[in-house]
């Protein structure tokens, strides 16, 4: 059985040996990172203009829909 490789970056490589696992390269891993850090900044913008708007317009935080 061959063992789980790394590379230089000490990123490693489980390749064939975990069933369902896909093996990406550490600038992958860094992409799916940085694209749901951005869904949450736009999730957390979004919730913070629902509730400026809401002290605005003076309705409660209830009325907005606001969920963590």
């Amino acid at each position: 059985m061959e063992r789980a490789t790394a590379d230089p970056h000490g990123w490693s490589d489980a390749g064939p040996h975990l069933p369902g696992f896909l093996a990406l390269s550490h600038q992958h891993y860094l992409a799916a990172a940085g694209t749901i850090a951005g869904i949450a900044a736009g999730k957390l913008a979004r919730a913070a203009s629902d509730l400026v708007s809401a002290a605005v317009y003076r309705q409660s935080v209830a009325a907005t829909g606001f969920t963590c």
